[in-house]
């Protein structure tokens, strides 16, 4: 994909990224894919509507080695780390679609974790769509998530956004025959966008013209990222069970407006 002076090339297992500076950011950066692509339910498609008239596509790559450069305030920077990378598609606006989500990606040294918690806005019955995959060291995947969760949460009030937010999260999910809990715990906020709030903001998102846009709308949108501890416990058919713990970057994004039906 080319756009102007920008451009991400490759074929999903090696590729590049070149973003050009933007007010003085920009990128160069090399994409080596770890695991093989994660497609949630063999497919990666959700359909929503009476007669599935709507989609929402989720395709990722979890996992990448990532080196190369980035340059802000007139530095340039060599960087070496962990990446991600999805597409998606869609044919319905995502704050139409769903009340809240948690999406977020989880590394150790032999699993890689992606879990995309969807619940539906009161036009889909607030449904919960729980998207949670494990793949193993070598990058296969391990289990992949087809049923319905068993979800519990601690929430806490976030005085900025005026709404209640998970501090704890615990997730069990149970497929052919294994079981996979992950348990979620954040210990900092790295990113907070009030997008109801009347003092606009650089993404365009927000002030008094978008809140009134969103009052047409019938919704309240705002976000949060975190920094977080997860542990996942993998439990086999024969009882076995492995677990492992670190740290992760997760973001609610929470459109919605608060509503009891729609548990978060």
């Amino acid at each position: 994909m080319h756009y102007g002076p920008h451009f991400a090339v490759g074929d999903l297992r090696d590729y590049d990224v070149h973003v050009e500076p933007v007010n003085g950011v920009g990128v160069d950066l090399h994409y080596h894919a770890l695991v093989e692509p994660f497609r949630a339910g063999g497919t990666a498609h959700v359909a929503l509507g009476e007669n599935d008239e709507f989609y929402y596509t989720d395709f990722s790559i979890p996992r990448h080695q990532v080196t190369g450069t980035v340059t802000a305030g007139g530095k340039t920077w060599q960087v070496a780390g962990q990446g991600y990378h999805d597409h998606q598609w869609m044919n319905i606006h995502p704050f139409v679609a769903w009340h809240h989500w948690l999406w977020g990606r989880f590394y150790t040294d032999n699993f890689t974790v992606v879990i995309y918690d969807f619940v539906t806005s009161e036009k889909f019955g607030f449904t919960r769509v729980p998207i949670f995959g494990v793949l193993d060291k070598a990058g296969k995947v391990i289990f992949d998530n087809r049923s319905q969760a068993e979800v519990d949460t601690t929430l806490y009030h976030d005085d900025v956004t005026g709404k209640d937010y998970p501090k704890t999260s615990r997730y069990t999910f149970r497929e052919g025959g294994s079981t996979a809990e992950f348990d979620i715990t954040w210990s900092q906020v790295l990113e907070t966008r009030d997008m109801y709030g009347a003092t606009a903001d650089h993404y365009g998102l927000a002030g008094e013209k978008q809140r009134a846009a969103y009052d047409a709308m019938g919704i309240h949108p705002t976000y949060l990222r975190y920094y977080a501890n997860g542990t996942l416990t993998l439990t086999g058919p024969d009882g076995t069970s492995t677990t492992e713990s670190g740290d992760m970057i997760y973001e609610y994004n929470y459109p919605g407006r608060p509503d009891a039906r729609a548990d978060v």
